[in-house]
């Protein structure tokens, strides 16, 4: 088996007011099989934690002709989540030891984004009651599902 099974739990608090997330802390979970580097692995889970978040709470990318796709498109037109917007100080991660000793190395790469989605949408329905079907999450949404 190749593929790393991946878990995510969030926590979040979310301002009334405004309908700003605020991302307090996370646990991340991963089967990578065999490690070769843990240091490499370590950054993926953070990196994947990141591009997740940046996908369910910013990353708006239209469609057609103004879409990223045009080539004029980059970080003057992308929001990046930075440190403030994906609780650095907690992001804290287990690394599953392998199976057995027959265990195969994982490719992981960007797999361990996927449940960080999920995570987010779910806390966000558990404090607005209303799910979202859509991403990016805005604050705007969340705002109008609190009134």
């Amino acid at each position: 088996m190749y593929y790393a099974p991946c878990a995510v739990l969030v926590e979040l608090a979310v301002e009334e007011g405004s309908g700003k997330v605020e991302i307090v802390a996370t646990q991340t979970w991963l089967d990578a099989g065999k490690v070769i580097v843990k240091e490499l692995v370590e950054g993926q889970i953070e990196g994947g934690l990141v591009m997740g978040i940046g996908h369910v709470l910013h990353e708006y990318l239209p469609p057609g002709e103004e879409g990223p796709g045009n080539g004029t498109w980059n970080l003057n037109r992308y929001q990046v989540p930075l440190a403030t917007d994906v609780g650095v100080w907690q992001m804290n991660h287990t690394i599953l030891p392998p199976f057995n000793n027959s265990d195969q190395r994982k490719g992981i790469a960007e797999v361990v984004m996927i449940p960080i989605v999920a995570a987010v949408t779910e806390a966000l329905y558990q404090i607005t009651h209303k799910r979202f079907y859509h991403l990016p999450v805005t604050a705007t949404d969340i705002k109008e599902a609190l009134a």
